[in-house]
């Protein structure tokens, strides 16, 4: 659903290069994506991707030392306390502040590339849904249901995965 979105000329989006190089996507994404731009196989399932594709904006605040449910990639241990990990408004104030810079950063910068409405996807944004609804009023948010036995299978073989590759410390029982 999200990449059927984005294809949607009214709208933006933040690019897999994009999230992934936050700090200079702006600079050198164009000449990159003109260079090479072909799709592969990610290891967790058969959708194709590219640099040019649409992409998950929970990577931009992990990359930016922000507060993120990505931290749990590489500190599992986090993932005992959910609600931490995941509700922005769970955290002090002092760790609220700089992810809204960060987050709004990342926003005008994807404006100022394509000058449209941004098509956003974060699973972890429907546990900040509170908040940023406050922040941008204005917004329209699609919510889509799936079934949650296939999420949660999907999700369980995604963190091993993951953690398997990027984890610090001994995951256990995920």
């Amino acid at each position: 659903m999200h990449e059927l979105l984005c294809r949607d000329l009214r709208f933006g989006f933040p690019s897999n290069y994009g999230c992934l190089n936050p700090a200079h996507f702006l600079l050198s994404q164009r000449w990159v994506v003109s260079q090479n731009d072909r799709q592969v196989r990610p290891p967790i399932d058969d959708l194709g991707y590219s640099c040019g594709s649409p992409r998950e904006d929970e990577f931009v605040l992990f990359l930016l030392a922000t507060p993120s449910a990505h931290e749990a990639l590489v500190v599992p241990s986090l993932m005992q306390e959910p609600r931490w990990l995941l509700d922005l408004e769970q955290r002090a104030p002092e760790d609220q502040e700089p992810w809204w810079k960060t987050f709004d950063s990342f926003l005008k910068l994807l404006t100022l590339e394509q000058k449209k409405a941004m098509v956003l996807k974060s699973p972890t944004h429907g546990y900040r849904m509170r908040t940023l609804q406050r922040k941008f009023e204005h917004a329209c948010w699609v919510v889509i249901e799936r079934n949650p036995y296939e999420v949660f299978a999907s999700n369980l073989r995604l963190w091993r995965t993951l953690t398997d590759k990027y984890a610090l410390e001994q995951c256990s029982d995920l």
